[in-house]
C-alpha cells in the first residue's frame, strides 16, 4: 500500500516497508548537484586552453575550418573533395594560433571595452589580420 505524506514542502510516497520515492522537485535537486557532461567538457577545454593555448587554438581553428568546408561541400556538391578539406583544415591549424597572438596584441595595444575602443579594434582587425587571411585564401595555389 502506498501512502502519501507531506514532508518539508516536498511530497514523498512511502511504501509499507518505508522506502521513499522522490518527486520531481527532489529529482531536479539531485540532478543539479550531478555534474553535467557539457560543463565537464567546457571545464576540460578551458583547462587545456590555459595550459596549451597555441595547440588548442590550432586544434579549434582546424576543426572549424574542416567542419565548415565539409558542411559546404555536403550542401552544394555531390561528392566530397578530401584534398580541399585537408587544405582548409591546414589553413585553420595555421591561422588559429596567429589569430590568438593577434587578438592578444590588440588587447594590449587597445585596452578597454568602450565603444570607441571597440570600433578601433574592429577597424584594425579588418585592415590587418582580415586582409592577410583573405589575401592568403585568394593567392594560395589552387590545389583543390
Amino acid at each position: 500500500a502506498v501512502v502519501s505524506t507531506q514532508s518539508r514542502g516536498t511530497k514523498h510516497f512511502t511504501q509499507s516497508h518505508g522506502l521513499r520515492y522522490l518527486t520531481n522537485k527532489a529529482v531536479n535537486d539531485a540532478l543539479i548537484k550531478r555534474p553535467k557532461p557539457w560543463a565537464t567538457l567546457l571545464k576540460s577545454f578551458q583547462h587545456h586552453l590555459d595550459r596549451r593555448p597555441i595547440a588548442m587554438n590550432a586544434f579549434v581553428g582546424g576543426f572549424f575550418m574542416c567542419a565548415g568546408d565539409l558542411l559546404q561541400q555536403l550542401y552544394f556538391n555531390d561528392h566530397i573533395k578530401w584534398k580541399e578539406v585537408a587544405t582548409f583544415t591546414t589553413i585553420g591549424v595555421l591561422f588559429g594560433p596567429v589569430g590568438m597572438v593577434w587578438y592578444r596584441y590588440l588587447d594590449r595595444w587597445l585596452p578597454g571595452t568602450g565603444n570607441i575602443t571597440i570600433l578601433k579594434k574592429t577597424f584594425t582587425r579588418r585592415s590587418g589580420l582580415g586582409t592577410t587571411f583573405c589575401s592568403y585564401n585568394f593567392l594560395r595555389p589552387t590545389t583543390c
